[in-house]
């Protein structure tokens, strides 16, 4: 396959994570394949651990930086720290970064060590930080088996959840946000993405950790009405949204794509580069729309002109 169409193809999002799986076993002695590999989003956290044991420093630099990632997925860091060219720098920032974010990994001496620094700043409080990683760990369980009771997470979380939401009593909604305040960054990552209900993802959808809420964009089990449901807020992180309109997937979908456009916090220039693919009706609601940019309102009717002026 010639390196043109091998490397748009590693780069791509929609890509199967079971073919960038095979072509990270075939070509893990080319060293710019690795590194597309590790940047696309579509590759699974096994595949980016696999790649992160053999790899060199460059990319064990790039996998540091994919914070969500290690959250999602701790083997990563196990993978880093078990990697001989992790700079001892970067698998410093890394751990003190998973113990800020509640994730325990008591097998890994870096992690001890980072613990250590954070609670304490000497060997001496070592204990002291694991009795801290042990209140911390029982709280949150104690919180998931909660979380569990209340029904916010099962098989059947991603069906008929309007009608269970709308259902709810306002108390059990109480209940679950009070739970879910008592989650570290880690374990919200983990509800975020593979866990949680509807509800519990729109819920994280307003955390202000940014990694929480971009956990939710990238969970599997959201669905493209919760998608064109966040294209469509004003509320929604600029990453949150940057992730939608820039995934080619989604916005091949018309009411993720409408959405997008006319959502007053994406940029003009954004908005504009899908303009031409709507249909005659919604470029005249542009026009006319005063809740928009006036760059992209103005630019909705020369593009009216244009097609009324060619139909006639």
């Amino acid at each position: 396959m010639p390196d043109c169409i091998l490397s748009v193809a590693l780069r791509d999002e929609p890509a199967n994570a079971a073919v960038l799986h095979y072509f990270a076993g075939v070509m893990s002695g080319r060293d710019e394949y690795p590194e597309m590999l590790v940047i696309n989003t579509a590759t699974a956290d096994a595949t980016v651990q696999r790649l992160t044991e053999i790899a060199d420093e460059r990319i064990t630099e790039l996998v540091a930086q994919n914070q969500l990632r290690m959250l999602r997925f701790p083997d990563v860091v196990r993978a880093l720290a078990k990697s001989p060219a992790s700079r001892p720098s970067t698998l410093d920032k890394v751990c003190d970064f998973c113990v800020r974010s509640g994730l325990c990994l008591e097998d890994q001496p870096a992690h001890r060590a980072a613990c250590a620094r954070i609670h304490g700043g000497a060997s001496r409080d070592e204990e002291l930080a694991r009795k801290i990683d042990e209140t911390r760990a029982r709280e949150q369980a104690e919180a998931e088996a909660a979380l569990e009771l209340l029904g916010a997470a099962g098989a059947s979380a991603g069906e008929g959840a309007e009608a269970a939401g709308s259902a709810a009593p306002a108390k059990q909604c109480v209940s679950i946000t009070q739970q879910i305040m008592k989650l570290g960054v880690a374990k919200k990552v983990e509800w975020a993405n593979t866990k949680g209900n509807r509800e519990v993802r729109t819920l994280f959808l307003r955390d202000p950790n940014k990694l929480v809420q971009l956990a939710v964009i990238h969970s599997p089990r959201i669905t493209l009405g919760e998608i064109a449901s966040v294209a469509q807020s004003r509320t929604a992180s600029s990453e949150v949204l940057q992730y939608i309109y820039d995934n080619r997937q989604l916005m091949k979908n018309y009411q993720i794509k409408l959405n997008v456009i006319t959502n007053p916090k994406i940029p003009v220039g954004v908005s504009m580069r899908f303009l031409s693919s709507l249909r005659t009706a919604e470029v005249k609601g542009l026009a006319r729309n005063k809740n928009v940019p006036h760059g992209l309102a103005t630019a909705a009717k020369n593009l009216l002109e244009k097609k009324t002026g060619a139909g006639s």
